[in-house]
């Protein structure tokens, strides 16, 4: 069974991320440098914050993440929250 992470989720605009790509209109996620180092590019998560849900693929690394949080594409972000909350509490796990 997948391992429930409870955290905070932000949101960045994945321009250039380290796995490489487009995905401006995807619902991208980045993760911190210890998470991207075992799981890496392409892994899928699923964030869930009260009855929202978004499944966002790994595409880069949150060098200044606390452990356990994420940061969504802007995308991804709006369907759990509103942009203009900036940061809300999620858990996350992988899939």
């Amino acid at each position: 069974m997948p391992v429930l992470t409870i955290g905070w989720a932000g949101i960045f605009v994945p321009l250039l991320p380290e796995c490489g790509g487009l995905n401006l209109l995807n619902d991208t996620v980045r993760v911190t440098d210890d998470v991207f180092n075992e799981n890496g590019c392409g892994t899928e998560i699923t964030v869930t914050r009260g009855n929202s849900q978004v499944v966002a693929t790994v595409v880069d690394k949150c060098d200044n993440c606390p452990a356990g949080d994420v940061d969504l594409s802007p995308g991804a972000f709006a369907k759990i929250g509103s942009v203009a909350e900036g940061r809300v509490k999620v858990n996350w796990n992988f899939i």
